[in-house]
């Protein structure tokens, strides 16, 4: 049965430690009941829930949940909304699985058990990435959109809003061998405008992309503040700043659809170096066939998938003049990459897919700055021409030669 009242109330995952717990204080400090979510530090969070409930005189539940696992998001949010007896009137969705692609010994709070039992170890590793980093926070958002369509029409400023926590520093996290980790947080964030058009009038969607802020448990201090200075301010990210960016987004009903990027303009100069870019080479079209799909029928037997790349870069008039391959992109080579990428994937999701190819063709050619992919079934309706996403990666180039557009 929909929970039609609106409670002053918000949902915290990920809450028991660091950036959730500072999320957690923040919005108890704003007289709001909360319901924080933690799965593998059950104390830690129960703790702060009775610390909150006692410093600012306000109802908390602490919930146990394993982000890892078919329907969490749904199954989530419908605890939450029975916690509280009705609609919270904010979501912050910041759990995520932080691993790298070695599968270190160190383990997050929201690491699945499954991560050390079944299936190959670097399988594992990467469906947990995409279930806690991505299908979780997407479906939480879809059951609470759902829940807010019965609310009142007339909701004014009050009206709900969920927020992502993003990241900022997802070209670092590649190199640092997290692209597990940074491929399913750039899906996430590449939904945030699709979801927040899906979900409107009802809902509102935010990201937050912070850039260095609290350094990760395997990261050197030297490492941390090095990624801090290679910023244009030469700064971390405070905590706190990304807290005020919560309170911003609540209380801003027109804002939705956005990124917030608190990652000291390192966005702002990617984007700007994507605009001197002068040169690039496409694949059109291409179709592939390929066993992809949600469901086991889907994944029966091939099916078409085409695909369309821009790859782009800055190449000076010598390289141009040059007629020397190695000074351009061989476009061949990358669309015959492209082609073994997709007809010998294994995953479910367009989305991973998409990661996976921009990963394999961005490691081939690292002059590149900058690539859309669009992945798309024809087969699936016959009332349109094909369905399928849209994903576009900047990233610092190689300097030397080139980039390209396919």
């Amino acid at each position: 049965m929909a929970q039609k009242a609106l409670i002053k109330g918000a949902l915290v995952t990920g809450a028991a430690q660091r950036l959730g717990a500072i999320f957690a204080e923040s919005l108890a400090a704003q007289g709001l009941a909360l319901v924080l979510q933690s799965y593998k530090s059950r104390t830690a969070c129960q703790a702060l829930a009775d610390s909150l409930a006692e410093k600012y005189q306000i109802k908390t539940t602490c919930l146990t949940a394993d982000l890892s696992t078919p329907r969490a998001g749904e199954e989530l949010y419908a605890a939450a909304a029975k916690a509280f007896g009705g609609v919270p009137r904010v979501i912050v969705s910041n759990a995520a699985l932080f691993l790298p692609d070695s599968l270190a010994d160190s383990v997050s709070d929201s690491a699945p058990d499954a991560l050390t039992n079944s299936l190959s170890a670097h399988e594992a590793q990467h469906r947990a990435h995409w279930a806690v980093n991505y299908e979780a926070p997407r479906a939480l958002t879809q059951s609470y959109a759902a829940a807010c369509k019965a609310l009142p029409d007339r909701l004014g400023d009050a009206l709900p809003v969920i927020i992502h926590l993003g990241d900022g520093t997802l070209a670092a996290a590649r190199q640092a061998g997290l692209k597990a980790y940074a491929g399913s947080k750039e899906a996430l964030m590449a939904q945030i405008a699709p979801l927040a058009g899906e979900v409107a009038p009802h809902l509102r969607v935010v990201a937050l992309a912070p850039g260095a802020c609290l350094r990760g448990r395997r990261q050197s201090a030297e490492h941390f503040q090095a990624l801090a200075q290679d910023r244009p301010l030469h700064r971390a990210t405070a905590p706190q700043e990304v807290a005020a960016a919560i309170e911003f987004a609540l209380a801003t009903p027109s804002l939705t659809g956005e990124i917030l990027y608190l990652d000291g303009g390192a966005h702002a100069t990617t984007n700007q170096a994507a605009q001197d870019l002068n040169y690039g080479v496409e694949i059109v079209r291409l179709e592939v066939p390929c066993r992809i799909g949600w469901t086991a029928a889907e994944r029966a037997k091939p099916q078409r998938v085409q695909i369309s790349l821009t790859a782009r870069a800055f190449l000076d008039d010598a390289a141009l003049r040059s007629e020397a391959l190695e000074q351009v992109l061989n476009y061949s080579a990358i669309e015959s990459l492209v082609r073994r990428q997709v007809a010998e994937s294994q995953v479910h999701l367009l989305e991973r897919l998409a990661v996976e190819v921009l990963d394999a063709v961005f490691a081939y050619e690292p002059r590149l700055a900058a690539a859309t992919l669009t992945l798309g079934k024809p087969d699936i309706r016959s009332d349109c021409a094909r369905l399928g996403i849209t994903l576009t990666r900047h990233q610092t180039p190689l300097r030397g030669s080139i980039n390209a557009k396919c």
